[in-house]
C-alpha cells in the first residue's frame, strides 16, 4: 500500500461489491483490498485481493461465521504487512452470511492494534432474513465497540434509495460511494479550511461515544432540502439529539456564496449541545456548480 494511503477493503459478496463502486469514483485516492470465501469477487489488478477459501472452490466460508473468522485469522500475517503504511482503513461489508460476519472483527482488531483509524460500513440483513438478522445482532456489539466509526446501514432501506435513483443496492445506490468519496475527498485534497485524520480521530475518539456519518448532495441555496436528505439516509438509527463533537465538511461550486456557506453550517449544526465542539471544513469543487456536498460526522 501506499504511505499514508486510504484504504477501502471490502468483505464478502456484498463488501466486494461495494468497495469496487466505492474505488471506481475515486481511483486516484484509495487503495482496495477484497476478502471473501467466493473466487467470484476476486478484484482486478490493481486492487488487492485475499481468499478465504484455500481451494477456491464449493461454497466460500458457508455462511458459517466461525469459519470466515478462522480462515481471516490465518491470513493475519499477510493483514498486517497490507496495512503497514494505512492511515485510513474503511471496513464494508453486509452481516447475517459467513465472510463479512466472521472476518471484518478480526481486520477491525488487526487495524486498532496497528493504530490505524477504522470506519465501518456494516450492512444489516433485509427483515425478511431472520437467520442473517440473528446472526448480525449477535456480531454488532463486538464490531461496535472495535471500530472507531460503525455506520450501520439497513439494507432494505439502502434498496429504496437504490429504487427511487434508478441504481443498484448491491453497488451501494450512489449513496456509499458517494458518502465515501466526499469523506475522502475532504481528507486528501487541500481546501479553503482543511481537515485531517486527526481531525477525525478527534472526533470519533475511542470509547468516548458512538458515532455517526451524515452527507447529503444538492441546491445549495436549500439548506432545508441538503439537511432532510441528510437525515434520509439508510443508516439503521439517526437521532441528532443532545451531540457534543461534530466535524463538517462543505464543498461547493463557484457559485457557493459565504452566506450560504454559513446558512449549511448553522442548520447541520443547531441541534448540537450549546459547548459542542465543531471542527468545519470547506472546499471549491467547480464540478458541484450550484450545488453543495455535505459529509458530517458527529458524536
Amino acid at each position: 500500500m501506499r504511505p499514508g494511503s486510504i484504504l477501502i477493503c471490502g468483505v464478502g459478496g456484498v463488501g466486494a461489491a461495494w468497495a469496487a463502486a466505492m474505488g471506481a469514483v475515486s481511483p486516484d485516492i484509495v487503495d482496495i483490498l477484497v476478502i471473501d470465501g467466493d473466487p467470484g469477487s476476486e478484484p482486478p489488478a490493481p486492487a488487492q485481493w485475499i481468499p478465504l477459501n484455500p481451494s477456491l472452490a464449493g461454497v466460500g466460508t458457508a455462511g458459517v461465521p466461525d469459519l470466515g473468522r478462522m480462515r481471516m485469522e490465518e491470513h493475519v500475517p499477510l493483514l498486517d504487512d497490507l496495512l503497514l503504511d494505512v492511515d485510513l482503513l474503511i471496513l464494508a461489508g453486509a452481516l447475517g452470511g459467513g465472510s463479512a460476519t466472521g472476518a471484518m472483527s478480526v481486520i477491525a482488531q488487526r487495524a486498532n492494534r496497528s493504530g490505524t483509524l477504522t470506519i465501518g460500513l456494516v450492512g444489516l440483513p433485509f427483515p425478511y432474513q431472520p437467520e442473517r438478522l440473528n446472526r448480525a445482532r449477535a456480531t454488532l456489539p463486538e464490531l461496535r465497540e472495535i471500530l472507531d466509526l460503525c455506520i450501520e446501514i439497513r439494507l432494505d432501506r439502502l434498496s429504496q434509495v437504490g429504487y427511487e435513483r434508478g441504481l443498484e443496492w448491491l453497488d451501494g445506490a450512489g449513496w456509499i460511494p458517494d458518502m465515501v468519496s466526499g469523506l475522502c475527498t475532504t481528507l486528501a485534497r487541500q481546501g479553503l479550511i482543511n481537515l485531517d485524520l486527526s481531525d477525525l480521530r478527534t472526533i470519533v475518539a475511542r470509547g468516548e461515544s458512538r458515532s455517526t456519518l451524515i452527507c447529503a448532495t444538492g441546491d445549495a441555496a436549500d439548506v432545508d432540502r441538503l439537511w432532510r436528505a441528510a437525515l434520509e439516509s439508510p443508516l439503521d438509527s439517526l437521532v441528532p439529539g443532545e451531540c457534543t463533537t461534530c466535524l463538517l465538511h462543505i464543498e461547493g461550486g463557484a457559485w457557493l456564496t459565504v452566506a450560504q456557506l454559513d446558512a449549511i453550517a448553522d442548520r447541520f449544526t443547531d441541534f448540537l449541545a450549546e459547548d459542542a465542539t465543531v471542527i468545519l471544513g470547506a472546499r471549491l469543487d467547480r464540478e458541484l456548480e450550484s450545488e453543495a456536498r455535505i459529509v458530517g460526522v458527529i458524536s
